[in-house]
């Protein structure tokens, strides 16, 4: 072999253990990135479950205060009968 076609074929080898690397090194961000989404999307779901459960205690709270102090009585009716739907679709929702 001559010396030109020697340093072509360490270029190459250099070249590819090169890129071997960057391949490795990739992998492991990709890897590491991958459980950091895993675990936003966790800590999302989390917080969208507490959103949940504050904004049921919201409607309770603002409920008990509309019957406490409400002397308007259609308005209280008009809150009962949308509860009552509400009450109605879920039950339909669970025979489903």
């Amino acid at each position: 072999m001559t010396e030109q076609t020697e340093r072509l074929i360490r270029s190459l080898n250099d070249k590819s253990a090169a890129i071997q690397n960057k391949l490795l090194e990739l992998k492991i961000e990709n890897e590491r990135l991958r459980s950091e989404l895993n675990q936003k999307q966790i800590a999302l779901d989390e917080s969208q479950i507490r959103m949940n459960e504050l904004e049921k205690k919201y409607n309770a709270l603002k409920l008990a205060k509309s019957l406490s102090g409400s002397n308007d009585n259609e308005d209280l009716k008009k809150r009962i009968d949308a509860m009552v739907k509400e009450i109605d679709t879920c039950i339909e929702l669970i025979d489903e």
